[in-house]
């Protein structure tokens, strides 16, 4: 077994949203078939719904998943128009919601589409947010897959090529002639993933008014659902999000025990999340208890086997 096994590689994107319960069974079979194209050599799986676990196992019985963490992906559900969304907030949640838009007024708001322009900007994301990280003295809690350039290099043609595939864009911000804020985002209809952000630090608190005008942009281009990433920062329930449980899974041909032994060997940053749990345990047991993960039933979003083939 190579040692580059198992790997964030580019087959992640072969299941970049198994979320929707309508496209559970194609996103099994998108991950059944690029197992196959790898021979069964394990894949590390991002950010899945639990149901996709069992789904997997019914497609091909030879898929074993180990679940090596559970996380949270707050969501928000997006009806009607900017008026309604704010009276769905708190007094004081609508109050600085209003107040941050007011501050974006003078700032520019850019989407970018093209497939070069997506790439070239998610380059300087990366770089932006790497730098931001390193100056805040939070670089050690990047994933160590995210810290060297080859996961830029494949971010980089990823985002281009969903890009070509009107699958994929970015959205910054703008002021003073400086990107200060940017996001990359998967989009299926009216449905958007963020997937990678960036922003500078500042009193300017160019993140939270960055947010504020996507929220206002993403409305009037009738988005009814945002994903907005893992992670339970406080920022994105203040915008309203709320919980659905997703969790990272290693999946392979080999024994669930043998995947177990090779996560400890081949990647120790995965191997820590699985003290305390034992390689025969059940991998579909449920997250640990949240007091903000809802149960982990969906809406619907885009079929990631689509996403997969399109990109």
């Amino acid at each position: 077994m190579p040692r580059s096994a198992p790997t964030l590689a580019n087959d992640s994107f072969a299941a970049i949203s198994p979320h929707a319960e309508r496209s559970l069974q194609a996103s099994a079979q998108a991950v059944a078939a690029v197992l196959d194209d790898r021979g069964g050599r394990p894949l590390l799986l991002e950010s899945v719904s639990p149901v996709l676990v069992p789904a997997l196992r019914r497609t091909d019985p030879r898929c074993n998943a180990l679940v090596v963490n559970w996380d949270t992906n707050p969501r928000l559900e997006l009806t009607g128009d900017w008026e309604e969304y704010l009276g769905r907030l708190t007094g004081s949640q609508r109050a600085d919601v209003r107040r941050l838009a007011r501050r974006g007024a003078e700032m520019q708001l850019r989407s970018v589409y093209q497939a070069d322009e997506v790439a070239a900007s998610t380059r300087l994301s990366l770089e932006q947010r790497r730098r931001v990280w390193s100056e805040s003295g939070l670089a050690d809690k990047m994933s160590p897959f995210q810290r060297g350039p080859a996961w830029d290099e494949f971010l980089v043609d990823a985002a281009g090529a969903l890009a070509g595939a009107g699958l994929a864009l970015v959205d910054e911000l703008v002021w003073e002639g400086h990107v200060v804020a940017s996001t990359l985002w998967l989009q299926r209809g009216d449905w958007l993933l963020g997937y990678h952000r960036a922003a500078e630090r500042s009193q300017m608190k160019f993140g939270q008014i960055f947010d504020v005008l996507l929220l206002q942009d993403a409305i009037g281009r009738g988005v009814r659902t945002i994903e907005m990433g893992r992670g339970s920062e406080a920022w994105k329930y203040h915008l309203g999000a709320t919980d659905v449980a997703v969790c990272d899974v290693v999946v392979g041909h080999a024994r669930l025990a043998t995947l177990a032994t090779m996560v400890a060997r081949v990647t120790p940053f995965l191997a820590r999340r699985l003290v305390g749990r034992s390689a025969s345990r059940s991998s579909t047991a449920g997250p640990p208890p949240s007091p903000r993960t809802a149960t982990p039933t969906t809406p619907a979003g885009p079929p990631p086997s689509a996403i997969a083939q399109d990109g």
